[in-house]
């Protein structure tokens, strides 16, 4: 069977039994349309990426952080988005708002911490001017040396749009978008099952890279470039035969066999390494299995389902596919969101407030919490650091790094794309470059950029 033929396999489940026509009929939609070249300017030019905020970025919803970092009235954490920064708060203890973060006196950036709590309100460090975490105005400061008609008008904190789900807090500065559970759709049905709203952050990092923030995405919603930059996952992932779903709004979703070798391998027998790892961890003996690597798939979702019934929980919401594999959603515009039943891997590409050839790169991994005797039950592919608080009884530290590729926590994996999008984006630029030519394991990308420009071209809200 084809790649194209393959990538393209519909199978229906309880989960997203309603998006699965429509994403098929979407996606042969894209696929009869004629051809064409993306044009690369998009990823440089400051007069595109200008064009960008005014008719893309403050038009769209995009995740700004977690339900669980806020649990206390007057807690806070803080989200910039290009030349954007938010201050996002629990006002009461069914309510969060969200509000630009800046000072209505001077227009003092009024928050720097990225977390926090200020049950007492938001006070600038400029001239004292003070809020209540309502938004509302508390305090001007030597007010009686102002004229009455300066402070005309409401000075209070400017109020973004915000809402929740999956335990995280959206925010979108269009009072024209449709409501959250609309925009994400299908996408969100399909992660639904997994709890995502009962995850915790474990591990939080934001590097800037030189890159567009494009060029990131492009990079990790398309698997056609694991055989070349990241051959030792063929080992474990099937990296030719994955399922794609389309749906509105520039959300998608691939689906990666895990726990099986690669066609490109020749050897399709033989445990590998990373197989035998799976086995042991659900308490198997890889040598009962040795050449049979392709049943290993089938047996670890065998095994987990009766191991979950011995354990007395109940995981028949999931498919034997979502057991196993990596479910990748993208949620448009700029969220790639690797799920599993043990945590999820959270990817986001986040524009540079001036520089077109540079963006924020966030990368946090979720787990359900666990005892401090359950680290067995974390999958090696999760890529959780030996020692790390799997209770999740305290939040970690964002870290931030500008440090090459060799250096950084990513890991092994990720480092290898993160190097890569530096030489990527240097040749975007280059005059010997005429343009993308997605192939049909790019689907995604293709997807992802017909929908930018259904909102450059006035086409959207």
């Amino acid at each position: 069977m084809g790649i194209a033929e393959k990538s393209y396999k519909y199978e229906e489940t309880q989960s997203i039994a309603k998006g699965v026509m429509y994403g098929l009929e979407r996606l042969n939609k894209v696929s009869a349309d004629e051809p064409h070249i993306v044009d690369t300017e998009q990823y440089y030019s400051r007069e595109i990426m200008d064009l960008e905020w005014g008719k893309f970025w403050k038009k769209v919803w995009v995740v700004a952080g977690r339900v669980s970092d806020i649990p206390e009235v007057g807690d806070f954490f803080t989200f910039d988005l290009g030349r954007e920064s938010f201050l996002i708060t629990r006002s009461s203890e069914d309510e969060i708002k969200t509000f630009f973060n800046v000072c209505s006196h001077r227009g003092n950036r009024l928050v720097e911490a990225d977390y926090g709590s200020m049950p007492g309100g938001f006070t600038c460090i400029f001239h004292s001017w003070k809020w209540n975490i309502d938004g509302s105005l508390n305090q001007v400061q030597d007010q009686d040396t102002f004229r009455p008609e300066v402070l005309m008008g409401d000075l209070g904190l400017q109020e973004v749009r915000c809402d929740t789900w999956g335990g995280f807090v959206f925010v979108c500065m269009s009072d024209k978008a449709p409501p959250l559970h609309e925009f994400l759709n299908h996408a969100r049905e399909h992660t639904d099952p997994y709890n995502v709203e009962d995850m915790r952050v474990i591990t939080d990092i934001l590097l800037e890279l030189p890159a567009n923030w494009k060029t990131g995405v492009d990079a990790f919603i398309e698997a056609y470039h694991l055989h070349a930059i990241h051959p030792q996952v063929l080992n474990v992932i099937d990296d030719r035969n994955r399922d794609v779903e389309l749906y509105d709004h520039g959300m998608s979703l691939m689906q990666a066999p895990f726990g099986i070798l690669s066609p490109r391998l020749e050897d399709q027998e033989s445990l590998t390494e990373p197989l035998k790892i799976m086995l042991r961890e659900i308490g198997l003996d890889p040598a009962d299995y040795e050449g049979r690597a392709a049943d290993v798939r089938p047996i670890v979702q065998a095994t987990k389902r009766k191991i979950a019934e011995e354990n007395g929980e109940d995981i028949s919401r999931f498919t034997d596919q979502q057991i196993t594999d990596d479910n990748a959603v993208f949620f448009f515009p700029n969220l790639a969101f690797n799920v599993h039943p043990e945590g999820a891997l959270f990817m986001q590409f986040l524009p540079h407030p001036t520089d077109p050839q540079r963006f924020f790169f966030k990368v946090q991994i979720l787990i359900h919490p666990l005892a401090e005797t359950d680290a067995h039950k974390i999958p090696f592919y999760m890529g959780i650091e030996k020692g790390a608080d799997i209770t999740c009884k305290e939040r970690p530290e964002r870290e931030y790094e500008l440090a090459p590729a060799e250096t950084s926590a990513l890991g092994l994996i990720m480092g290898q794309d993160v190097h890569l999008l530096d030489l990527v984006q240097k040749g975007l630029v280059s005059d010997g470059f005429e343009g993308m030519r997605f192939s049909e394991q790019e689907i995604r990308l293709r997807y992802f950029h017909e929908e930018i420009d259904r909102y450059m071209n006035d086409q959207k809200w």
